[in-house]
């Protein structure tokens, strides 16, 4: 029965609806103190990058240079960059809290390393513990010990047995979950959105996954047993029926997954649970990441998956480019926390997607034996046309994290596209061609490193965009 995950799905949307219900019904498990996050008029100033602090460095130049009657004009472009009233004062804290960490560098990395080496001594500990506790307790209680583990077999084993069994310990971690849920709540009121509490909330959505796997395993033990049996065996060698329930069983926690994630997302404006929903998103519509043992698969279960994927990965991205450009700042604010997966895990899919489709062995495989020239050659003009719109468009209206990403797969079309051509005896020459290629990228990325930031840049989504002058 599914009536735990419905329910508590449908009270996370309640409470999406009514953010302050949960904590004033259900208790804390503790005490949020206000005074450890105090709550000033102002809101600091937020840097996104060392671009941003280079363009607030050259505000603060020009308001000390500057008379007073051209401070507010200034002051306008500091609050188009940073989203938020911007005030001179502010300007000012700024430029000694970067003072600060300058000064603090050095004894910064000193505590790093010194807290690198006092990790490895607890986890030397921890293990020691570990492994000598037990053998101590026997050493110690002797018949103590047996007694007391005869007497929880026989007593509390078996009502922990029944309780299992009639559901008891369902409810009790749904309700436990729930808690975790109220008590990140909590954090919204003191912090705002954007603080601890989404991290409380991530704990939440971990435990909730952890309610699911468990009430699959009271209700439905042979899709549970498929899933984990798959591990450790390859899915060919698989019967169709492990196969199916295996798939069943993923959609079905992906799709949990998906709903829990977003709505915690969308309630704590958080761009890191809204990139977990979106991998679990794409995870449902078909994309796969598995460990088989020593064997790691990534990528698409069947061909009907990939085609599910793209067009699912190229909707969703052409949606939310269209909002942020059309839409109003509200629907702009509601998208916000999506912002970072939809880039990363949407742009990602597809091209993955994409290179697939184009390779010359995809369409090799087909079960007719029959290589398909004109599906081929289609293939490849959607894969060009897919990856021109991206860099044009990334170009154009500053989506650096999709142009940078078609750039990426670019350069692997372009690998794939020569391990295809027939070398024969001079295939030390592709090989070599790649090497000297990949050297070039090496320097590319060296003298640039702010192309692999850009990657996963979502700057985009600002409500309003930097203007450079």
């Amino acid at each position: 029965m599914l009536f735990c995950p419905t329910a508590f799905i449908l009270t996370l949307l309640l409470h999406a609806y009514q953010p302050n219900l949960l904590p004033r019904i259900l208790p804390r498990l503790w005490v949020v103190s206000t005074t450890a996050f105090p709550r000033t008029s102002r809101t600091p100033i937020k840097l996104k990058s060392m671009f941003h602090a280079f363009l607030f460095g050259e505000i603060y130049e020009r308001l000390s240079r500057a008379a007073t009657d051209e401070h507010e004009s200034i002051l306008a472009r500091a609050r188009d960059i940073a989203g938020i009233n911007v005030t001179l004062v502010d300007l000012q804290e700024l430029r000694t809290l970067l003072e600060e960490e300058e000064k603090n560098a050095p004894m910064l990395d000193r505590f790093r390393s010194a807290v690198s080496f006092v990790n490895a001594i607890w986890l030397v500990a921890v293990f020691g513990l570990t492994v000598t506790f037990w053998p101590l307790l026997q050493l110690v209680g002797g018949s103590l010990v047996r007694n007391v583990s005869a007497f929880v077999l026989r007593n509390i084993v078996p009502v922990v047995i029944r309780m299992h069994r009639l559901g008891i310990w369902e409810i009790a971690a749904y309700v436990v979950a729930m808690l975790f849920v109220s008590q990140a709540a909590r954090y919204i009121a003191v912090m705002g959105s954007g603080g601890p509490g989404a991290y409380v909330a991530l704990t939440a959505a971990c435990a909730s996954m952890l309610c699911f796997c468990y009430t699959s395993s009271l209700y439905f033990p042979s899709v549970v047993a498929s899933r984990t049996s798959s591990l450790h065996f390859p899915s060919v060698m698989a019967s169709r029926r492990e196969a199916g329930l295996r798939k069943l069983f993923s959609m079905l926690f992906y799709g949990f997954s998906f709903f829990v994630l977003s709505i915690l997302a969308a309630v704590h404006d958080s761009q890191m649970l809204g990139f977990f929903a979106m991998w679990a998103l794409f995870f449902v519509l078909g994309f796969i990441g598995e460990s088989h043992g020593l064997k790691y698969v990534i990528g698409f279960e069947s061909k009907e998956d990939l085609i599910r994927v793209l067009v699912s990965s190229a909707l969703i991205l052409i949606l939310f480019v269209t909002a942020r450009l059309t839409g109003s700042a509200k629907l702009v604010r509601r998208i916000r926390p999506f912002r970072l997966g939809v880039m990363v895990a949407g742009n990602v899919t597809l091209f993955l997607a994409l290179l697939l489709r184009s390779s010359l062995f995809y369409w090799e495989t087909e079960r007719s034996g029959i290589f398909q020239k004109g599906n081929y050659l289609s293939a490849q003009g959607q894969m060009l046309l897919c990856l021109a719109l991206a860099m044009i468009v990334g170009r154009v209206f500053k989506f650096a994290a999709m142009a940078n990403t078609a750039s990426t797969f670019g350069v692997l079309y372009c690998a794939e596209k020569l391990h295809e051509l027939p070398w024969g005896d001079w295939y030390i020459l592709g090989i070599f061609i790649g090497f000297a290629a990949l050297y070039v990228i090496a320097l590319i990325l060296r003298s640039h490193p702010e192309y692999l930031f850009g990657i996963v840049d979502t700057s985009f989504f600002l409500i309003s965009a930097p203007s450079i002058e």
